[in-house]
C-alpha cells in the first residue's frame, strides 16, 4: 500500500493470485507495524484491505505467557476482528508448547492451530541482510524444502488453515 496504494494493492493482488487454490501473505515486519504510530502501510492495513483473515506465526522463544499478552494485544488492536489463528513457533518442547498454548487459547479465546519445534541450525533457510536468499543461489533447496515440508505437515494443522483460508469473503 505504501508503494502503490491500497486499490491498486488490491489489484495486483488480484491479478495474482490463484483463484482455485489458497493465497498466502506473508507480513513485513510485525502485524501493525507502518510507516507510523497510527500502523499506516502496514500488513494488518493491507489485509483489511484484501478481506484477509489472519493467522499470527508467533515466535515463543523463551516465553510462556508472555506470548499470550503479546496476542491479547493483537486482538485488541485488531478492530475488524481477522486474527482468526495462531501457530506458535520456535517451540521448546511439549511442555513449553501446552503452557503457551492454553495461555493464549485462554486469555485471547484465538486458537492455537499449529507448534512449530525449534529447528537445527541445518534446517533455516539461508539469509542475507535483505532477506533470503535466492533459490538459484541455494543448490540444497529441494532437500532443506522436503524436510521443512515435513515439519510443517507434523507441527500445523493445515485442514485448519485451509478452512480459515476459505472462509474469507471473495474480494
Amino acid at each position: 500500500t505504501y508503494i502503490m496504494g491500497h486499490e491498486k494493492a488490491k489489484q495486483s493482488f488480484l491479478k495474482s493470485a490463484c483463484c482455485e487454490g489458497v493465497n498466502i501473505i506473508e507480513g513485513n515486519r510485525g502485524l501493525f507495524d507502518g510507516v507510523n504510530n497510527e500502523g499506516t502501510h502496514s500488513t494488518y492495513e493491507l489485509a483489511r484491505t484484501l478481506q484477509s483473515p489472519v493467522i499470527i506465526v508467533q515466535d515463543v522463544s523463551k516465553v510462556t505467557r508472555t506470548a499470550a499478552a503479546f496476542i491479547l494485544g493483537c486482538k485488541n488492536l485488531d478492530t475488524e476482528h481477522n486474527i482468526k489463528a495462531v501457530i506458535l513457533n520456535q517451540v521448546a518442547g511439549k511442555r513449553h508448547e501446552n503452557l503457551v498454548r492454553n495461555a493464549i487459547e485462554d486469555l485471547t479465546g484465538i486458537p492455537v492451530i499449529g507448534a512449530i519445534p525449534k529447528l537445527p541450525d541445518n534446517l533455516i533457510l539461508p539469509s542475507r541482510y535483505f532477506g533470503l536468499i535466492t533459490p538459484s543461489e541455494f543448490k540444497k533447496k529441494s532437500a532443506l524444502l522436503h524436510e521443512l515440508e515435513s515439519i510443517i505437515q507434523n507441527s500445523v494443522n493445515i485442514n485448519k488453515v485451509l478452512e480459515i483460508a476459505k472462509a474469507a469473503p471473495q474480494i
